[in-house]
């Protein structure tokens, strides 16, 4: 669903996040077959909005081969394969307007301008320090603020996502015999308002012992592949029906599924001008629940330490959840978190068949208070009904 408020971590929003993708595009390696997603923000900041794309491909180097040329690239709508151009995969979702403290003029920031004189990730913060003035021609003095509404920790560019929330307070012990967990437990406390980027309890089946084991992993999927952890918040979800095939998941999907504990997720239902926040769970008398995720690990190639993350599959709402939402996540009834955890040999069409709404009869849905809609917003009564105005 949509962000809740307007423009939000301003001194952290990025040039990248005012661009909306469009189209999915990924790059095909005719030297080891490999495929990577295409990421028009970096190619628009490099190249602009109008280099042609098999020129741009050619360029780019393999994630494994590390080969440039000899490649080819597809995308998930028809596009001129000879005239493809980068702008065709993004969209500017919010222009820049900026005001000079100087002598008070304002004037429009042109965004695809700034990215390729500046680079896709240069934080709108700094932008102050490197922007003239074209009135006056002073530097130090701009104050940049997007034009229309942006929200970098949960982007709008992904419709059908849900919303980002969910709540975890469940005593650790409990989750622990609830999963079958063995091994040493981490440290964490109860999440009445998990949110992206947070480190959440995750529950993996060790390779060699195929134990199961619970990690603490940050919530927004890294692929392997990637440059870097940038994109994370735009990953927190993977929708069932493309997580087989889309690059982004599909080593995952295969390799690396997990379970996520949850007591409550939250939705927002728009009511006149306001947002009412409704929190949804099952009927069941045991806690936690299970999320159907997958997991990964990215190495950073400055560091190189290890960054362990997670995303949570997404399925067509059922008739309960659809009250606020089209989407909803892969609730995993406890016979099947065997299968789902690669515990038992089952094929892709079987786990194809997991990824289903949980049923309308075992799901309910409650008003809960608005403050959830805050990410600082974490204690207890956040979960309890209320009576809406």
């Amino acid at each position: 669903m949509r962000p809740q408020g307007s423009v939000v971590l301003l001194p952290t929003l990025r040039l990248r996040d005012l661009l909306r993708q469009t189209v999915e595009a990924v790059r095909l390696c005719h030297r080891c077959n490999n495929e990577q997603e295409i990421d028009g923000a970096e190619l628009m900041g490099r190249l602009g909005p109008h280099a042609f794309l098999k020129d741009a491909v050619n360029e780019m180097r393999c994630a494994r081969c590390a080969q440039t040329g000899q490649a080819s690239w597809k995308s998930s709508v028809p596009l001129s394969r000879f005239g493809g151009r980068v702008g065709d995969l993004m969209a500017v979702r919010s222009q820049l307007a900026a005001i000079c403290g100087a002598c008070r003029r304002r004037w429009e920031v042109d965004v695809v301008d700034a990215m390729q004189r500046l680079g896709p990730d240069v934080r709108l913060a700094e932008l102050r320090d490197v922007l003239p003035c074209p009135f006056c021609r002073r530097r130090g003095w701009a104050v940049v603020k997007p034009g229309g509404r942006v929200d970098a920790a949960y982007p709008d560019d992904h419709p059908g996502c849900m919303c980002g929330r969910f709540a975890i307070h469940s005593p650790t012990d409990q989750i622990a015999t609830r999963f079958g967990v063995v091994g040493q437990i981490p440290e964490f406390g109860p999440r009445y308002n998990a949110a992206p980027l947070q480190m959440l309890p995750v529950i993996r089946t060790h390779p060699e012992t195929k134990e199961r084991t619970l990690a603490l992993l940050r919530w927004g999927l890294v692929p392997v592949w990637s440059k870097d952890s940038t994109g994370a918040a735009r990953m927190i979800n993977a929708r069932a029906e493309s997580v087989p095939d889309k690059p982004s998941f599909r080593s995952a999907f295969k390799k690396r599924r997990c379970l996520i504990p949850f007591d409550n997720f939250y939705e927002w239902k728009t009511e006149g001008k306001a947002k009412q926040p409704f929190a949804i769970g099952t009927t069941s008398n045991e806690k936690p629940d299970a999320f159907a995720g997958l997991w990964e690990g990215w190495k950073d190639p400055s560091t190189d330490e290890w960054l362990h993350t997670f995303t949570i599959v997404t399925t067509e709402a059922n008739d309960v959840t659809r009250e606020v939402h089209d989407r909803m996540p892969v609730i995993l009834p406890p016979t099947t978190w065997a299968a789902w955890l690669g515990e038992e040999e089952v094929g892709p069409a079987d786990l194809v068949a997991l990824m289903r709404p949980y049923p309308a009869d075992q799901t309910r849905l409650w008003p809960v208070h608005r403050d959830v809609g805050n990410v600082r917003n974490d204690r207890a009564d956040l979960v309890e009904p209320i009576n809406p105005a």
